[in-house]
């Protein structure tokens, strides 16, 4: 996605993932819990525990400037449900639009597979530089459409 390439043209988050799906690992394919199209955000600064490896990588990562994605080293954080691992799983994602993103999990969600909304998968961001139309419909799914249509668990 262009959205997500960096200013000074290093390969954007879509590109970096498919990448690794053509690297010699085998990522496991995940069971998906949810075909929900609602794709919800969290601002970062509500991580809140100075003792958490949430909030450790909080103080690690960086903002996109486009979208206020977290990353860290071309990995979006996310929240995501318990049964996806702990936090600083990795995964590849792609979406039923055929986008792919390079996700790492920096929140658990406490709901279970989805949050209240239906989502499954929570992009934590800085909501100053989420765009308001995000902000608005609290939804990211017009950036990726659909629901989620394959997960993969990332070997680090």
């Amino acid at each position: 996605i262009l959205a997500l390439q960096t200013e000074n043209d290093e390969l954007s988050a879509e590109y970096k993932a498919m990448l690794l799906l053509w690297q010699n690992q085998e990522p496991e394919t995940r069971e998906i819990c949810s075909t929900s199209t609602f794709k919800s955000w969290m601002d970062y600064r509500a991580i809140t525990s100075k003792s958490s490896k949430q909030y450790q990588y909080q103080l690690e990562a960086t903002s996109d400037k486009n979208y206020g994605f977290r990353m860290i080293d071309g990995y979006l954080l996310v929240a995501m449900g318990p049964q996806y691992g702990p936090v600083g799983s990795k995964y590849i994602i792609q979406f039923e639009d055929g986008k792919v993103i390079n996700a790492m999990i920096g929140d658990i969600k406490h709901q279970g597979c989805t949050s209240s909304d239906g989502s499954m998968i929570e992009f934590i961001v800085d909501s100053k530089v989420l765009p308001k139309s995000i902000k608005s419909s609290g939804d990211f799914n017009q950036l990726f459409n659909g629901s989620i249509a394959m997960i993969k668990e990332v070997n680090s």
